[in-house]
């Protein structure tokens, strides 16, 4: 599985077998070697995906059947460029929006696009340079090529790929996904199949799959869809009968134009569409996409015994032999509310070709589909090997039209659940000093949230001079601390106003808005800069066996010392969803008369042993005040334990990328099992060692970030753990220590809520309490 996720240097590559999943550290270039340093591809290159395939076929093909499965954003009939320099003279009635479709209703979210370097969607051109490279030039082609991206079955993409692959999936209208498909195919394919029945396989399984997800609310399947598998041995014979068609068509208009351009049109009306510019959703003229029953209606129009009649007769009949198997249902898609437009796919073929035979009209003008000024330039293999592109451009030739830019934008995928600003974190309330940075944080209140916006907005004097949107990954039921991704500077003294607003897409369905908003109001002071501390546990560790942890703390910021501290001991226990752990505060303590920087300062756990991840809220106070954000130190708690059969102890970590890590679990009695997720993971573990009796798990990590390790019981076992990171010699290669995987797995991986950050009330008994009084009185100018 190669991914690709939003930003820079996240691309990585899965590698999963037999319910084992290792990942592969660097990418491959484009000629087909592995290169640890390559993080980032543009998935819409065909250089790079050819490099890809090459590297996988030549690693894992030996004697294979192979499918190739690419997921991602189209549109019909793609050019071969960045859609970032698409122009084509709009000069009106741009909408030009912010996402490519792929209709998503679980698991995604149709923004969640990597824009990187550019903005682009895969092209049938780039596809079969990915392919010519890896395949030999179609003298070893790939069994099941799967195209699950928009407006993919069209004849001239079929046409494109067919040499390269045996058969073809694909739809000519949007195609859904959800990441549980991907799964269940795989799951449908067995070695023995032959390539017709595979792709049989898929079409039945993402049919099944989509029929499952339809919403028994609705009197109506609101996933319609039409899915198909064509082979690709037979759609030569289709673009050989679409070449006499396109030359009779234009010894007709030599004949007599008016006649000609009046059938062109009435074939073009009749024929189904698929949806390709308009703003109502619906499949009906003037989308320029039809179904290739538009062969049919086109012989009906000229006449079944005229020429054109006749070789369209036959470019339908090997059309409908040439599939292998299709699925369709009608239905309002789920996402074109308000709008409720009904799909009826059943009696369509389920091959695309481009017909712009209708223009819209813009303020009296009328445009093309913006594909038609590249689709003219002879752009295809199909356009050259036929005359279709010039009998658009003939149809076309008494009229002013222009190209209009539009990239159908999906509604970003609508989720039930609630959200909720619970409060302002920070910053706290007179902490704020003019040009000392402010890092913005609100507590946000939520049920299970895949994935929310939310946007902090800075007003001074009614002038905006802050604002940041945010997503927030997915979110358990709980209150989350959510931070603004960078921080606010001000810049003039004065009183402030920050708003923090959640669900600003309003991708939640059914929220209650009434507490999606909240705005607080405060001052920044021309004053003395209250003190910034940080610690870290001394030498870096981030396991513990010991209740004694020794840390290191430091004033980096500030006009007075720090000489009072506070530290706040978080742990975690089981929250309502057995797999997500929930912050408790187990403990605060409290050091008057400090004096920073302290090295190797020991700080007590004893109050409460339990096992897991710490997470450490360090506070301090100067003559001007409390930190303007305590120092967070995370760690584990480690110590040689008894562990219950089928339970857990989990963990947290952070690595930077390249990292090489070594688990040691040690048993001396009983059986238990290392499971390691990176990062990005949140279903099956990437590294796991299930030995019997002790483990070790060496792996590189392919990404910065946090990870989590646990450790299940096998049966009750006594164990310890040990952590070496970037120290052992010898390292085995990623993912070493898998045995014989046991039955048992565990299904997901654990999700920990952040604590809140809250600062402790100083003890009254405290005798320098009269320092500190500011911070409890608010200042006045």
């Amino acid at each position: 599985m190669l991914a690709d996720l939003p930003g820079d240097g996240n691309t990585h590559i899965r590698v999963i077998h037999n319910g084992t999943m290792t990942s592969i550290n660097g990418l491959p270039n484009s000629a087909g070697t592995l290169d640890s340093a390559l993080r980032e591809y543009n998935m819409t290159n065909g250089e790079t995906l050819g490099g890809f395939l090459k590297w996988a076929r030549a690693n894992y093909g030996a004697g294979a059947r192979i499918t190739f499965s690419y997921i991602g954003h189209g549109t019909a009939v793609a050019p071969d460029a960045d859609l970032s320099g698409l122009t084509f003279n709009v000069q009106r009635g741009v909408l030009v929006l912010a996402t490519i479709p792929m209709p998503i209703k679980i698991g995604g979210h149709s923004g969640w696009t990597d824009w990187t370097p550019h903005r682009a969607v895969i092209s049938p051109r780039a596809l079969k340079l990915a392919l010519k490279a890896a395949t030999d030039e179609g003298q070893n082609p790939i069994q099941v090529l799967d195209l699950v991206h928009c407006f993919a079955a069209t004849l001239e993409e079929f046409d494109e790929l067919a040499p390269y692959t045996e058969m073809l999936v694909g739809s000519p209208n949007y195609t859904y996904f959800d990441p549980a498909m991907t799964g269940a195919v795989m799951d449908a394919l067995a070695p023995t199949q032959t390539p017709a029945q595979m792709a049989t396989a898929i079409v039945e399984t993402y049919n099944a799959a989509l029929a499952a997800a339809d919403d028994p609310a609705t009197p109506y399947d609101d996933h319609p869809r039409i899915l198909v598998a064509v082979d690709s041995r037979q759609v030569a014979g289709i673009v050989e009968a679409w070449k006499p068609v396109a030359h009779y068509v234009m010894e007709a208009f030599a004949q007599n134009y008016a006649d000609t351009h009046a059938k062109l049109l009435t074939a073009y009306l009749a024929a189904p569409k698929y949806d390709t510019c308009d703003t109502t959703w619906e499949c009906v003229a003037p989308d320029a996409l039809v179904d290739l029953r538009f062969a049919a209606v086109l012989r009906d129009a000229f006449g079944a015994l005229s020429p054109v009649g006749i070789w369209a007769n036959t470019a339908h009949l090997r059309a409908e032999a040439a599939i292998v198997a299709r699925a369709a249902a009608d239905g309002t898609p789920w996402f074109a509310a308000p709008e409720t437009p009904t799909w009826e796919f059943t009696g369509n073929l389920g091959i695309g070709l481009f017909a712009p035979f209708q223009a819209m009209i813009l303020n009296g003008d009328l445009y093309l589909p913006w594909q038609a000024h590249w689709y003219t330039g002879n752009n295809f293999d199909f356009t050259k090997d036929t005359l279709w592109d010039e009998v658009i451009v003939k149809f076309w030739e008494n009229d002013a039209v222009q190209t209009y830019f539009c990239l159908p934008a999906m509604p970003v995928a609508p989720r039930p659940g609630e959200l909720g600003v619970n409060r302002l974190i920070f910053p706290l309330t007179g902490t704020v000093s003019r040009h000392t940075p402010v890092q913005l944080a609100a507590a946000i209140t939520t049920t299970r949230i895949p994935n929310a916006l939310v946007r902090f907005t800075v007003l001074q004097n009614n002038v905006e001079v802050f604002s940041d949107t945010v997503g927030t990954g997915y979110l358990p039921a709980g209150v989350h601390p959510i931070y603004a991704g960078r921080p606010w500077t001000p810049t003039a003294t004065g009183k402030y106003t920050i708003t923090v607003e959640v669900n600003v897409d309003q991708r939640i369905i059914g929220d209650d808005p009434s507490d999606n908003a909240r705005a607080f109001t405060d001052t920044v002071w021309a004053v003395a800069t209250r003190p910034i501390i940080a610690a870290t546990v001394n030498g870096g560790q981030q396991f513990v066996s010991t209740p004694q942890v020794a840390l290191d703390i430091t004033q980096i910021a500030g006009d007075a010392p720090v000489q009072y501290m506070a530290v706040q001991i978080y742990g975690y226990g089981p929250g309502e969803d057995p797999q997500t752990q929930t912050p408790g505060l187990l403990d605060t303590q409290f050091f008057p008369n400090v004096s920073l920087p302290l090295t190797n300062f020991i700080l007590d756990l004893s109050a409460d042993l339990r096992i897991g991840p710490r997470e450490l809220h360090i506070w301090g106070w100067s003559a001007d005040g409390v930190s303007v954000a305590p120092a967070i130190v995370k760690f584990n708690y480690a110590p040689p334990a008894t562990l219950a059969a089928s339970g857990e102890h989990d963990f947290l970590f952070n690595t930077a990328a390249n990292d090489t890590w070594e688990f040691n679990l040690d048993v001396s009695a009983g059986d238990a099992n290392l499971f390691v997720w990176d990062t990005y993971n949140i279903g099956f573990p990437t590294w796991q060692a299930t030995y019997v009796g002790s483990d070790m798990l060496a792996f590189t990590a392919p990404f910065a970030g946090q990870y989590v390790l646990s450790v299940h019981g096998e049966t009750q076992a006594d164990y310890s753990l040990s952590a070496t990171r970037n120290g052992a010699a010898g390292l085995l290669q990623a993912g070493a220590g898998v045995n014989n995987p046991r039955a048992f797995v565990p299904t997901s991986r654990p999700t920990f809520n952040a604590p809140i950050p809250k600062l402790p009330e100083i003890p009254k008994t405290v005798k320098e309490f009269r320092l500190f009084l500011p911070l409890v009185q608010r200042m006045q100018p």
